[in-house]
């Protein structure tokens, strides 16, 4: 399995559209992502969230080509950049991840955390659910450090909180 880890660059003005989602987990709120040609969904990393660095949008790719890989078919993240969103936004990083949408207009997709809340299946203890991007973190942080900043400084902005 080779994954691709090179970064996708967008320009915020250039995008054909915002998604708006609603979370409706543990924190309930409303966010936009902005869209570009192809369907092709930015979603940034968000500063409000301690765990929201570089890592988080390496994971993301990481696990979607493992997922896709052996277990099921499913959209494959890219690492992504996209010039102008975070002076627009404020609260979000320039960069994150992209993501084809993989669903039509007129779908919707499931919040696992708040179906298994809502109909409780006593195989599924949601209570325990973690986040996989998170177990990908705790790897890395594990690893020399040295290894992985080269891929930060040619891939993804290093800020003065990391280690680059």
């Amino acid at each position: 399995m080779k994954i691709n880890y090179e970064t996708v660059h967008f320009n915020y003005a250039d995008r054909i559209g915002n998604l708006t989602a609603e979370a409706v987990g543990v924190v309930k709120g409303e966010k936009h992502f902005p869209v570009y040609s192809g369907n092709r969904i930015f979603k940034p990393l968000s500063k409000s969230k301690p765990f929201s660095t570089p890592l988080f949008a390496y994971a993301e790719v990481f696990w979607s080509n493992v997922i896709n890989e052996y277990f099921v078919s499913a959209p494959l993240y890219q690492l992504a950049f996209c010039h102008g969103y975070e002076e627009e936004t404020q609260k979000y990083y320039d960069y994150g991840t992209v993501v084809p949408r993989i669903y039509n207009e007129d779908e919707q997709l499931l919040n696992l955390l708040e179906f298994f809340r809502k109909y409780p299946d006593e195989k599924v203890d949601i209570d325990q659910y973690e986040n996989y991007c998170m177990m990908i973190i705790r790897i890395f942080w594990r690893l020399p450090i040295s290894r992985i900043t080269k891929t930060w400084q040619s891939s993804l902005p290093c800020r003065s909180w990391f280690p680059c």
